[in-house]
C-alpha cells in the first residue's frame, strides 16, 4: 500500500503498475478504485490446513522425516485479485 501511494503522489499512476501480496480490505478496495493494479489473497485457512497436516504426517511417521532433511515445498493456491 506504500508504494502505491509514492506512484499517486509521485503522479505516475497509469505509468507504473503495482500488484502487492496483502489481499487484505484495503488492497482490495485500492485495486476497486483503479489505483492498485492488483494483489493476491493467500488463503491462510489453506495454508494452517497443509501445515497441520504435515506435521501429524511427521509425528505419525518420524523416521520419515529426519531432521537433515531438507523442508518439502507444498503449493497451496492463492486467488489474484486484479483491476481492469
Amino acid at each position: 500500500m506504500g508504494a502505491i501511494q509514492a506512484v499517486i503522489v509521485a503522479g505516475k499512476l497509469g505509468e507504473i503498475y503495482v500488484c502487492g501480496t496483502d489481499g487484505d480490505s484495503d488492497a482490495i478496495q485500492s485495486v476497486k478504485d483503479g489505483n492498485l493494479t492488483g494483489t493476491v489473497a493467500q488463503d491462510s485457512a489453506n495454508i494452517g490446513i497443509t501445515a497441520l497436516k504435515g506435521v501429524v504426517a511427521a509425528v505419525e511417521n518420524p523416521s520419515a522425516y529426519p531432521a537433515s532433511a531438507s523442508p518439502e515445498k507444498t503449493p497451496v493456491s492463492a486467488l489474484l485479485v486484479k483491476g481492469k
